[in-house]
């Protein structure tokens, strides 16, 4: 399965980056692009998050393969979220600041977990399925 590169929206999100949650009342969470965007507009992201017994597993992401992960964690696909330029817009007003970008290969076990994720909502996978060949 191939990765789909360059999809780029209006302030510049593309397949791949990532970012820091910055709302103070919650964990601070990296968020992924992982698809889009959609004929919508929009980019499909996913947050990860702390592993735990019990936790979906479709997709471990252990320390070291990206910058920001100190620990083992895994991708939240129950809490996959669509993101529109319009909200980026906002994030960016509100202090968002992207960090490194996912590698292709990341990238590829994140889609490929989406997929194979009982969490992930069926219109995620759809638009997971549009970026890769």
């Amino acid at each position: 399965m191939a990765v789909q590169g360059g999809a780029q929206a209006g302030q510049g999100l593309r397949i791949g980056d990532t970012f820091l949650n910055q709302n103070p009342g919650s964990p601070e969470h990296l968020w992924v692009v992982a698809a889009g965007p959609t004929t919508q507009g929009e980019f499909v992201i996913f947050n990860l998050t702390s592993w735990r017994e019990g936790c979906d597993e479709s997709c471990v992401v252990q320390a070291g393969e990206h910058p920001f992960i100190a620990h083992k964690s895994v991708i939240a696909y129950a809490r996959g979220q669509f993101l529109s330029d319009t909200n980026w817009a906002l994030l960016l007003r509100y202090g968002c600041k992207k960090q490194a970008p996912v590698s292709p290969g990341l990238l590829k076990k994140i889609q490929e977990g989406a997929l194979a994720s009982e969490f992930t909502a069926g219109k995620f996978q759809s638009a997971i399925r549009a970026a890769v060949t």
